[in-house]
């Protein structure tokens, strides 16, 4: 039966990033610079996603689909990066503006993201939810039925989002362990 085969591969999914969580635990998310850990390390260079061709590394790996795409407030990039690279540790593909090359047409590489993405986390704050660009992120996500909303400061997401069950990481401490943080793996890896 197809049910009981996705089922299962659901919960072995679930299963594995929960036991790639407990092995990381000890390490220390704030470490990680912005983009990847390896970039604070003397003469290595940390990860980036080559958006035109979906290269995580810029020179011919193997591409790696866009799975997640971070929408959030410019403000807010400093909670946000310690939540990607968990994600990215968890095994998951994202895209976030901060990959952004320079000259790149960024409203055509967003657009191009937001449509491959499997999932949209929207990080809502007292300052994203003022956000044009956010909001507009956040309504693609909506409609796709692929919306994964965040609180990070104990915002409630503004009209129009409501029905959406939030993940309040306001007090979450972003590891392995947290049980916030398993919700988030959890809803992201079921979409």
């Amino acid at each position: 039966d197809d049910k009981a085969v996705v089922s299962r591969s659901v919960a072995s999914t679930n299963a594995a990033i929960l036991q790639f969580l407990v092995a990381k635990s000890s390490k220390r998310w704030d470490q990680y610079c912005l983009f990847g850990p390896e970039a604070n390390v003397p003469g290595k260079q940390g990860t980036r996603m080559n958006v035109a061709d979906g290269d995580p590394t810029g020179v011919g790996a193997e591409p790696k689909q866009t799975t997640v795409f971070f929408s959030y407030s410019r403000d807010d990039q400093a909670r946000a990066v310690p939540i990607i690279r968990l994600i990215e540790d968890a095994g998951f593909a994202t895209w976030w503006d901060g990959l952004l090359e320079g000259g790149e047409r960024f409203s055509r590489a967003t657009e191009d993201a937001l449509d491959r993405a499997k999932a949209v986390i929207v990080l809502w704050s007292k300052t994203s939810v003022q956000s044009h660009w956010v909001r507009d992120e956040a309504t693609r996500g909506r409609d796709r039925r692929v919306i994964v909303p965040l609180s990070l400061d104990g915002s409630e997401p503004p009209l129009g989002f409501g029905q959406f069950q939030v993940i309040d990481l306001w007090r979450a401490r972003i590891n392995g362990d947290d049980a916030q943080i398993q919700r988030l793996l959890r809803a992201v890896s079921t979409l």
